[in-house]
């Protein structure tokens, strides 16, 4: 079959499927794209569910791609992974193939979470919403984790998929005494994850891995702001080995100053006249390990 007549025959679908979800308002379905070219035809169709998240209406978002028959289900930005639940991602060009992927989604559940205390503190990698089940009057408070699979099991009867109930169900009986809020006073809420993640830290230590968390949150180098103390120490070595410096630095395992500031930094340093000790026995020390052999003058063989 020739591409232009395969269009032909795929846009005819096309319009079926769609006129088939037009004349049937009470399944709420919800054309979202319709894409036409000679290279992919696909429809995107969206489900309503049964659920409101933090007032939004949660929606089913089915894909059928005409070309390759192909269908796939997404649910919060979340692609659903339709061999964990049995069902095949192939289909037919017949409105009945249509209709039987939109009888499965409707019986698809959503994975809601484990319910949660408003007032208990939840961290911000857990997402916390309130959600309200259409069936019902009142909303509840709900906790998923970011690697939440988005739809429950069939034989599931919990409100949560596998994931969510392995990872969270933990944290759901933790202490919340034990648990800390990084809220206004950040930097005390800092110096105490540094206390019970790493016990007997130094305060230089921990000074260094609060320099890391501002480096990470500036909006780019230029704007980076460094310590004192870590200029100085990035400064020593830097002056004696701008190459391991530079290796340390490429090495991706730490956010460093560059040498160019570090440049800087050595100009503004004043400079007096006078014997500077530190420098001559920098010097000795160089010429024994490089074993340089001084020609003393001829005065002092006398």
């Amino acid at each position: 079959m020739s591409k232009a007549k395969e269009l032909e025959r795929n846009t005819y679908q096309t319009k079926e499927v769609f006129q088939t979800a037009k004349e049937k308002p009470q399944n709420k379905i919800i054309v979202l794209t319709e894409n036409k070219c000679f290279t992919e035809v696909y429809a995107k169709i969206g489900v309503l569910s049964n659920l409101t998240a933090n007032g939004n209406r949660v929606i089913k978002e089915i894909t059928l791609n005409f070309i390759t028959k192909i269908w796939t289900l997404k649910v919060r930005e979340i692609t659903v992974n339709l061999d964990t639940l049995g069902l095949s991602r192939n289909f037919d060009l017949t409105v009945q193939s249509w209709k039987n992927i939109l009888y499965v989604v409707k019986l698809i559940r959503l994975c809601k979470g484990l319910i949660v205390n408003d007032k208990k503190t939840i961290p911000l990698h857990i997402t916390s919403e309130v959600i309200q089940d259409n069936s019902e009057e009142d909303s509840y408070r709900f906790m998923r984790c970011s690697t939440c699979f988005g739809v429950i099991a069939w034989l599931c009867t919990g409100t949560a998929c596998i994931h969510c109930r392995k990872l969270l169900n933990p944290f759901k009986n933790t202490d919340q005494s034990k648990l800390i809020n990084l809220g206004e006073n950040i930097d005390k809420d800092l110096s105490t994850v540094f206390d019970n993640i790493f016990p007997g830290a130094s305060p230089e230590m921990k000074m260094f891995l609060t320099s890391q968390r501002e480096a990470l949150q500036a909006a780019g180098a230029r704007r980076r702001r460094w310590d004192q103390k870590v200029i100085k120490v990035c400064l020593r070595l830097w002056s004696r080995s701008p190459r391991t410096f530079c290796d340390i630095k490429d090495s991706n395992m730490f956010i460093l100053p560059s040498g160019g500031l570090l440049q800087r930094y050595k100009n503004f340093v004043p400079q007096n006249s006078g014997v500077n000790i530190e420098l001559f026995r920098w010097m000795l020390n160089k010429s024994k390990n490089e074993i340089i052999h001084v020609q003393l003058p001829w005065w002092s063989s006398s």
